[in-house]
């Protein structure tokens, strides 16, 4: 496992896409070299001060008091530059260009750090930090946004995550070059020998011996502490090099209505020539139409031409019309933003947010990280390193293992915790280690000398202390603050966050050194008070933001009440939104708030689509599916929307099942009962046509090069017989189509059903095709051996197609062709055909007997969600190909995925990625994604899945699905489950059912429909909610602040 995924970070395709990125890779490692001389220039201040060779150049003097006053003022200088920097930059930037305005701050880094390098007196040195704080405000300021403006979503948090890691590189820098200038240019004692022939009375006398009384005194180097200062030259100098190189922000451009140049660095960037007619596709797949049935090389990525005469000119090259999608992003965001103002900060809507960040930045700040970063050798002095060559070590080691914890939290967790959790939980965590580390020194207060072993004791609990910093306060303050303002002034709230963050820093690195000759080791009991009492508060005070869609934010802020929301809604939304103002839970505590949040909250974002929409999707998905897994497709997604008593996500029970048979349901035939009233006149009419086209003689249900394909329409035949519908034979079809499947599609040598005809071949798209088919026929028989052949096929699949470190399934493998790509579509065929199965199973009463099954199809699910999600563009669409930005943008597997969730959220309670299925749910509801005509857009071309489309049947079908799952949800929240149940609770009255598919074990006997029926259907009524969450007032919040600084 292991192997796997250490292989994973350095398999072609990871190289192949970072040489497809390779300007943003330039342009981020270019702009990070100014964070690592930020990091650098923070550090090499605290690295210095200790040493003897600068206090005795700067004449540092005096009392304990006075020297750590002196000391504050050299490291402190920097960050009342770097207030001021971050205040002036910010309208540099704006009139000059993010480039124009770091290269301008390299000027200052360069005048600030000759002036340190050659300071004669403590004034130069003041005026040297002062200069290069004005660069470093700077820096910190605009280098974070200009990573995030040229990087595409998906790779944001990459690389905006290594400006951090840089920054701590340039720190742990700063403590091994002193240490090793300290080794090489430490104060040597040298010995003063009187000349010979000097005599005791100081006359010279030439022939006398010399005296043997010699003096000694102590030679400073001054190269010990000004190469450390004068490094910092050298990552500014690379810096203005590399900067030559990079390009001028888009947005920057855009901002400025330069859009030629705007698009012409966006395709720079992206590597897309945009003179050439066609760019390649490196990831272009054969489609279902392009069937294998010639012998093809196998290889891990099949290119095809595509046929310029049979798309329309904007569609020749992926990659250009992705140039014009991505500056029309850009466009629209620039249009929301424009006119915002600090006025507009400062008002009364966005008056809480303003609190609440404000608070955070005080809250990181004065948990006294940074006064421990800062002085590090003076700490581990205090701590019994008395030698300042040890203390420079341990700080060193330090600096060592906040790097790398540093790069682990930004590669696996920053974005798995909860903003909130992460910052209150780890902050109590440091809370306690100070609390141990200043009763230690309390009992065993260091007396010079070796280092003693309390000493040590201390050492490994400030490196456990910085990891968890790492983890928590390091990076998840900045990420919550930008993630609580709205997009229009969330440009405006991070200047104020940034620099209320630098007089913070300011303030703490003042007061830090007279803390520690001052207080002794009851500073460290302050540092632990101020810890933990700003978890307590941070926890509620902060809501939780992670996830969330800016509409629920605008909610919990109390920028919009919930009537208000409830009434922008459009008429045919769910009452039931409107009484979340009447809810008697707005003053619940934040625990049970962060308890009920996920499951009641995310309806307020948006409403579901209108009756209008929806019955032209349908329209649109009628005129389209064709094919034998679009009108598939087209079968189960009517089920689902229309008839809530058949659909497995829904029924009380399956026809012909234990379930079925249960004296306790009473079971009347629903199916019967659904098709009387109209409801299946579509999936029985679609069974109908495709036994009427069906070739005499043939096991499958319609002639395909797919053997997967076809089976989608099987669950719509068993539903057709159990309606009595005259005119065909359904059982016999469907009997037919189960014999083609178990006995003449060839399999893998494990067991696993071909998804092709013609060779052993895997689909992802296979467990949307397959497997239900099998559990739900298996289920009308009660042949629970069919149930668990379909739960077999589904892990034998997922053992060839999952990429472990991903959690997303690889789209075709084996046969005569691969593609290993993550397809979208192909992950939300995946995560439904599971979720399918495990409905069947527990609709037809064999949940007991499938316990660890159903764990597992759960596990799966869970892995396919944990892996898409993130992969979200802000645009609320996936990419065709999940991971690769290089091709178009899809609305099919997007709506798949949000039903997928919503289903989730109903069978196994994983509300974890509701906010984003609302958030694709409110763009497709807003006709963002939907056209006049009913059409969804964009979408993959449904016949060659590497192609962009224009119109796609499964696209449609996928619209449905997710307004079917997200009613069912709704509906979910209001009632109780029973134990048959899945969502909607059915009532019967009437006769069992008697007769039903028999003899599946030799694919024998056939299907009756049975006695007669009386099934009444409990119609999907609005649900009503509760939230329960936070209603912090303003004065509160900011009353909060005050008295925990104070």
């Amino acid at each position: 496992m292991a192997s796997g995924h250490f292989s994973h970070y350095f398999s072609k395709e990871r190289w192949q896409r970072i040489k497809d990125n390779r300007r943003l890779v330039y342009c981020t490692v270019a702009i990070n070299m100014g964070a690592l001389l930020l990091g650098y220039d923070s550090g090499i201040a605290g690295a210095v001060i200790p040493l003897r060779t600068f206090k005795h150049d700067m004449q540092i003097d005096g009392t304990r008091v006075a020297v750590a006053t002196v000391n504050s003022n050299v490291v402190s200088v920097l960050f009342g530059g770097a207030f001021f920097g971050s205040i002036i930059t910010s309208f540099l930037s704006y009139y000059l260009g993010r480039r124009a305005a770091l290269l301008y701050s390299m000027i200052l880094f360069a005048l600030g750090g000759a002036l340190q390098t050659a300071a004669k007196n403590l004034q130069w040195m003041y005026a040297g930090r002062f200069i290069s704080g004005l660069a470093v405000g700077a820096t910190s300021l605009i280098s974070p946004y200009y990573i995030a403006e040229i990087s595409p979503t998906k790779h944001r948090a990459r690389t905006v995550g290594a400006f951090q890691a840089f920054l701590v590189a340039g720190s742990l820098l700063a403590y091994w070059v002193t240490y090793g200038c300290d080794l090489q240019y430490h104060p040597t004692l040298v010995n003063n020998h009187p000349p010979a022939g000097t005599n005791t009375t100081g006359t010279i006398d030439p022939g006398a011996p010399a005296d043997p009384v010699t003096t000694s005194h102590l030679e400073f180097h001054s190269a010990g502490w000004r190469i450390p200062m004068g490094l910092q030259l050298l990552p500014g100098v690379v810096f203005t090099i590399l900067m030559l190189g990079v390009c001028e922000s888009p947005r920057w451009l855009a901002s400025k209505e330069r859009k030629e140049e705007a698009i012409r660095m966006l395709a720079w960037l992206r590597c897309v020539d945009m003179k050439q007619p066609e760019a390649k596709d490196s990831d272009s797949q054969v489609g279902r139409e392009e069937k294998s049935e010639e012998p093809q090389s196998t290889v891990t990525t099949l290119s095809r031409n595509m046929d310029a005469g049979q798309r329309p000119a904007a569609l020749h090259s992926p990659e250009i019309a992705a140039i014009h999608e991505e500056y029309a992003g850009i466009q629209a965001q620039l249009d929301e933003t424009r006119g915002a103002s600090y006025r507009e900060l400062l008002s009364r809507v966005n008056l809480r947010r303003l609190a609440v960040s404000t608070f955070v930045a005080v809250f990181h700040i004065w948990t006294f990280h940074t006064g421990i970063l800062y002085y590090a050798p003076t700490v581990f002095k205090n701590i019994g390193f008395s030698d300042t060559r040890s203390a420079l070590l341990a700080s060193g080691v330090f600096g060592a293992v906040k790097f790398v914890s540093t790069i682990l939290a930004l590669a696996f967790t920053v974005n798995r915790w909860g903003r909130v959790t992460g910052m209150a939980v780890g902050t109590g965590f440091q809370g306690i280690l100070f609390f141990i580390l200043g009763a230690i020194l309390k009992s065993k207060p260091p007396h010079g000398g070796p280092i003693q072993p309390a000493s040590i004791a201390m050492m490994a609990i400030i490196y456990l202390y910085v990891i968890v910093y790492s983890f928590g306060m390091g990076p998840l303050p900045w990420v919550y603050s930008s993630e609580i303002y709205p997009l229009r002034i969330r440009e405006l709230g991070q200047m104020w966050f940034t620099a209320l963050t630098w007089a913070c820093n300011f303030a703490t690195s003042r007061v830090t050194p007279i803390l520690f000759v001052k207080l002794g080791w009851k500073t460290w009991m302050l540092f632990a008070s101020l810890n933990l009492g700003g978890a307590i508060l941070c926890w509620f005070i902060c809501p939780e933001t992670k996830g969330l869609s800016m509409e629920e934010l605008d909610i919990l802020f109390g920028a919009i009440s919930a009537e208000q929301r409830a009434a922008d809604i459009e008429k045919s939304a769910l009452p039931a939104l409107v009484s979340i103002a009447q809810s008697g839970y707005l003053n619940q505590t934040t625990t049970t708030m962060r308890m009920l949040f996920p499951l009641s909250l995310y309806a307020l974002s948006a409403s579901a689509l209108s009756p209008a929409t929806v019955d032209l999707v349908k329209a649109r998905l009628k005129d389209a599916a064709q094919k034998s897994w679009e009108i598939g497709t087209r079968q189960q997604a009517l089920l689902e929307l229309e008839s809530p008593s058949v659909s497995v996500f829904t029924a009380t029970s399956i026809p012909g099942s234990p379930a079925a048979q249960s004296p306790t349901l009473r079971l009347s035939n629903a199916a019967r009962l659904a098709f009387t009233s109209g409801k299946l006149d579509d999936v029985v009419g679609m069974s109908h046509e495709i036994l009427a086209n069906k070739e005499a003689g043939t096991l499958p249900l319609m002639k395909d090069g797919s053997s997967a394909d076809p089976a989608s329409n099987g669950v719509g035949m068993i539903v057709a017989n159990w309606t009595d519908a005259q005119g065909s034979d359904f059982e016999a079809a469907a009997r037919d189509q189960l014999t083609w499947l178990l006995s003449n599609v060839p399999r893998s040598s494990e067991g696993a059903i071909s998804h092709r005809n013609s060779e052993v071949q895997l689909w992802s798209d296979y467990i949307y095709m397959v497997p239900p088919f099998l559990a739900y026929y298996g289920a009308s028989t009660s042949n629970r051996t069919l149930v668990a052949e379909a739960y077999k096929q589904i892990k034998l699949y997922r053992d060839v197609l999952l990429d472990k470190p991903t959690g997303l399934w690889q789209h075709i493998r084996q046969g005569s062709f691969e593609d290993r790509g993550f397809w979208s579509t192909g992950n939300g065929w995946a995560a439904m055909g599971i979720m399918r199965v495990a409905a069947t199973i527990r609709a037809a009463g064999y949940a007991d007997q499938f316990t660890s099954e159903l764990k597992d199809f759960e596990s799966w699910t869970e892995e396919v969600l944990n892996g898409m999600w993130p992969l979200l563009t802000e645009e609320g669409l996936f990419y065709n190909y999940a991971d690769h930005s290089k091709t178009f943008l899809d609305g099919a597997s997007t709506a798949l995925m949000a039903a997928c969730t919503y289903r989730a959220a109903v069978m196994f309670n994983n509300t974890k990625h509701l906010g984003q299925a609302e958030k694709v749910q409110h763009e497709t509801r807003a006709n963002t994604h939907i056209t006049t005509e009913g059409w969804l857009t964009p979408v993959v071309d449904p016949h060659s899945f590497h192609k962009q489309g224009q119109q796609s049947a499964e696209g449609q079908a996928f619209v449905l699905m997710m307004y079917a799952a997200r009613n069912d949800y709704l509906v979910a929240q209001k009632r109780p489950l029973g134990a048959a149940a899945n969502v909607v609770g059915v009532s019967y009255s009437g006769s069992n059912t008697t007769g039903g598919l028999n003899g599946v074990v030799n694919v024998g006997a056939g299907l009756n429909s049975g006695g007669s029926s009386n099934n009444g259907t409990t119609e999907r009524n609005n649900a009503d909610y509760k939230a329960s969450f936070e209603v912090g007032t303003i004065v509160g919040a900011v009353v909060a602040v005050i008295a925990w600084v104070v």
